[in-house]
């Protein structure tokens, strides 16, 4: 809204003109023009799918190859990197808050700036979605 009457670059019109399905002309037409959201039938389907017994086993198997790795994790040879990766994924897997301290003792061997940065910030992401719970 202008309270000037006067048109600016960074000025919105008061009302947005949305193409609806029933609009042929060249100047109205949306890209988003006849597409009709489909229902929740894609949620539905992930949802179901996440809940079948399959799943459910292959998830009991994956938490317990979790539970089996913890103690192990610091035998693996990997870069700072890939061990960070590690860590985060165990802890984003199990809630494990023992572990941040670790990843964050490995970010600090990062040798690239913009890597160890990017690191810093998924684990101060991660704390505060763990602060949110």
């Amino acid at each position: 809204m202008n309270l000037n009457n006067q048109k600016s670059a960074v000025d919105l019109p008061d009302e947005l003109d949305v193409a609806t399905e029933d609009s042929n002309t060249e100047d109205s037409i949306s890209p988003l023009a006849g597409i009709k959201p489909d229902t929740d039938k894609t949620f539905d389907r992930i949802v179901s799918n996440s809940e079948t017994p399959k799943n459910q086993e292959l998830s009991n198997l994956k938490q317990k190859a979790l539970e089996q790795l913890v103690p192990l994790v610091d035998n693996l040879e990997q870069s700072p990197d890939q061990y960070f990766r590690t860590l985060m994924m165990i802890i984003q897997e199990t809630g494990n808050t023992t572990m941040l301290d670790r990843a964050y003792e490995t970010v600090l061997k990062f040798d690239d700036d913009k890597e160890r940065a990017q690191a810093l910030l998924t684990i101060a992401n991660e704390i505060s979605y763990l602060m949110s719970k």
